[in-house]
């Protein structure tokens, strides 16, 4: 008896073999499809008001097809709307990781001339065994992606942090219409509330992708998302800094694996402050939870915008 032969095809990441031009051409397409489909919508929507608007203001009768034609089109207005509230979020959606692919596109070329010396060198700032890997180039296109989100969650965490210290002279400085500190108050918290938006929305999702893609450099013979390993829960300011305070709260992704300690916004800061994203990683793929202790590096400002009360306008 002649033993089975196996010929399924190992698992790899799809970040490894996709072409991030290619994902952008695709892309862009869709957003293009998505837009002349929600404007063709909209266009209907038009020509089915004013066709009624005029029927009805010059007294036409219709009969026979044109009335039930018209009827059939004031009927399908309901679905037009919904059509197109959905195509615009698709549209925006489609356009954004266009953009998305199309840096990660740009840091590809721009690191395809790496020697091995740079490669190595990559390898060991980030922290990863390179010994058994074979061909190092063979994960440009990985490490494309993790430049790409390693770098936006600098920039928007820095941008966040910028904006969360800032003070009422800042807001002076910036906006000579607020020499009231009443209104420098209310711009300070503003500025704070979208600070705060800016790491819970951006800078930390894209802390925990560059995590992933140092886990797929290491390994790329496995599909792994984000969303398979546990679940984000971004929450507005005041609702984060309330459940710090009164409840002792802050989780911001939960492990699907029930036996993981949920990392907290606090801890992901931090890690990705004193040891990038090899840190985070660390942290996320542990076999094995490590407890960090919580600096609260923001504890004072934090603080300081839970004793503020904005200024209430009523109507």
């Amino acid at each position: 008896m002649t033993a089975g032969i196996s010929t399924s095809t190992p698992v790899v990441t799809k970040y490894l073999v996709e072409s991030p031009q290619e994902n952008c051409d695709k892309l862009t397409r869709r957003a293009i499809l998505y837009t002349i489909a929600s404007r063709t919508s909209m266009v209907a929507l038009f020509i089915i008001a004013t066709a009624t608007m005029t029927i009805v203001l010059m007294g036409l009768t219709l009969t026979g097809a044109a009335s039930f034609g018209l009827i059939g089109a004031i009927l399908a207005t309901p679905a037009l709307f919904w059509i197109q509230g959905k195509l615009d979020p698709l549209a925006q959606e489609a356009k954004s990781q266009a953009q998305i692919e199309n840096c990660v596109a740009n840091s590809l070329k721009e690191i395809s001339e790496w020697d091995s010396e740079s490669l190595e060198k990559f390898f060991q700032d980030n922290e990863i065994p390179h010994k058994d890997i074979g061909d190092l180039k063979e994960r440009l296109v990985l490490i494309a992606r993790f430049l790409f989100w390693d770098h936006r969650a600098e920039t928007m965490g820095h941008d966040g942090f910028r904006k969360l210290a800032v003070d009422n002279e800042d807001v002076v400085k910036l906006n000579t219409d607020c020499k009231d500190p009443a209104k420098a108050d209310n711009l300070r918290h503003q500025i704070r509330c979208h600070g705060f938006y800016l790491l819970e929305e951006e800078a930390i999702p894209a802390i925990l992708q560059s995590a992933l893609m140092l886990e797929l450099i290491a390994n790329p013979f496995q599909e792994l998302e984000i969303a398979e390993l546990g679940q984000m829960s971004p929450k507005p300011m005041m609702l984060r800094l309330a459940e710090r305070r009164y409840d002792d709260l802050d989780v911001y992704f939960t492990f699907k694996d029930k036996t993981r300690k949920p990392l907290n916004s606090e801890e992901t800061l931090d890690l990705f402050a004193e040891g990038g994203a090899p840190a985070v990683r660390q942290r996320m793929f542990a076999k094995q939870d490590q407890v960090n202790p919580r600096s609260w590096r923001l504890l004072d400002i934090f603080n300081e915008m839970l004793t503020w009360r904005p200024k209430l306008t009523f109507f």
